[in-house]
């Protein structure tokens, strides 16, 4: 079998889908199938779109093509119609650190199952970037990773952090909890997984208040005695107050994008959450 991939982004014109329908016509030397692999495909010109139609819909016996995009809509109709459909959806959690796991035991690395966890957490469902993950920490680490390694090389804040924070938040000692936080940037964590931590506890605390029983895995399954004690420190707390904190923190990620201070989004958050929003500003 041939693979061929092509980067529709950098080769979107009539004239590379032309090129593209002359190799097509020959099989490959040894037999078999070629196999072109589009990708981004929803980039190509409308002539080039037009120029590919008549092949895909009548390609030679020995060609597939398989057309790649996150944006569906943009493909004309008429390509869209002569195609079939998989949709992608990213692996499940438990999942991802399983194959973490499997591909660290075949490189002869003993790989914590928190460690795989936290990396899986990380990678947020690209198998790819957990992939990515696994390499730099076994390239910094030795033939055994703990979680602690796992999060001090991703820059991962630790359970143990994450208890101590918000029992200062349960407790509305807002001066602690940003002193803890920037001792947390200082040390070289990540705001960013920081904010979706803590945005994932809060959806669980949230769950478990207004739907007991309910089991939303949000958070990073790492987490063990710290998820009671976080649940503890909020246990006092009414489901909308659950609510607002959440939406304060949604609003910190998208800030912490373009924030010149990392660590401010998520203070203001801190602030709002412990004293509410002034009156009249929502």
């Amino acid at each position: 079998m041939n693979l061929i991939e092509i980067d529709a982004a950098s080769n979107r014109g009539i004239d590379e889908i032309r090129e593209l329908r002359e190799a097509v016509r020959f099989a490959p030397a040894g037999g078999g199938t070629k196999v072109y692999i589009i990708d981004e495909v929803h980039q190509l010109s409308k002539d080039a779109f037009n120029a590919l139609l008549k092949t895909l819909e009548e390609p030679p016996s020995h060609v597939v093509f398989v057309l790649a995009t996150t944006e569906l809509d943009k493909v004309p109709e008429t390509i869209v119609s002569r195609t079939q459909h998989f949709d992608f959806r990213r692996p499940r959690r438990e999942v991802l650190r399983e194959r973490l796991l499997l591909l660290a035991a075949k490189e002869g690395v003993l790989l914590e199952p928190a460690a795989a966890e936290a990396v899986a957490f990380a990678a947020e469902g690209s198998v790819r970037d957990a992939e990515s993950m696994l390499g730099k920490i076994m390239a910094a680490e030795d033939k055994a990773i703990t979680v602690a390694e796992a999060e001090e090389v991703l820059g991962i804040p630790p359970a143990d952090a994450l208890r101590k924070l918000f029992g200062m938040i349960g407790g509305n000692e807002l001066a602690p909890a940003i002193e803890f936080l920037n001792r947390l940037y200082r040390d070289g964590y990540e705001m960013e997984y920081l904010t979706k931590m803590l945005i994932g506890l809060f959806r669980d605390a949230l769950l478990a208040k207004a739907s007991p029983g309910v089991e939303s895995g949000a958070a990073p399954g790492a987490l063990g005695e710290e998820r009671r004690d976080i649940e503890a420190a909020l246990s006092g707390w009414s489901a909308d107050r659950l609510a607002d904190a959440a939406v304060e923190l949604i609003e910190a990620l998208a800030q912490s994008r373009r924030s010149p201070i990392p660590q401010l989004p998520l203070e203001l958050a801190f602030i709002r959450i412990v004293h509410g929003r002034p009156e009249g500003k929502a």
